[in-house]
């Protein structure tokens, strides 16, 4: 029973890891980095640029809109490999021997029967092509998708 007057014990949650990765849902500092903005990572629709000119960041924003994002955030399907455990480190993702990448995460999907993750990558690579991600354990052939796998 919570004592009077004291605040309950009440943190951050999220759901499943494996179920978070193949719905698609976003880790805001797990899925991004520093540089991400939110056209790389499907949330444009969330964005209004008709906000005032003094907003914090709407200039950046308006200029991304206009240029359009580097990076993209694209699912990936991994050939083979170990069943992947989460980890909190981000691996290389090379097209033709280049880095055009990372991979963000990585879980063993149950129901897809293959290691899946997200890539933030750049714009030149879609929905289709095949990549190497650099993993502890080895590089590993995959496909990149559209989001969400499921």
């Amino acid at each position: 029973m919570r004592e009077a007057g004291r605040p309950f014990e009440i943190g951050p949650g999220n759901r499943n890891w494996c179920e978070r990765i193949e719905s698609g849902l976003l880790s805001w500092g797990g899925d991004t980095d520093d540089r991400t903005n939110t056209f790389e990572v499907r949330m444009e629709k969330y964005i209004d640029l008709d906000v005032p000119d003094d907003t914090v960041g709407i200039e950046a924003l308006r200029r991304i809109a206009a240029e359009g994002p580097a990076r993209h955030q694209l699912g990936v399907v991994l050939d083979e490999g170990e069943k992947a455990q989460p980890a909190f480190t981000w691996n290389d993702i090379e097209m033709d021997g280049t880095k055009v990448g990372d991979l963000t995460n990585c879980t063993w999907s149950r129901r897809m029967k293959r290691n899946i993750g997200f890539a933030l990558i750049s714009v030149s690579a879609q929905a289709g092509d095949r990549v190497v991600v650099r993993r502890e354990d080895g590089p590993i052939g995959g496909s990149l998708c559209e989001l969400p796998f499921l």
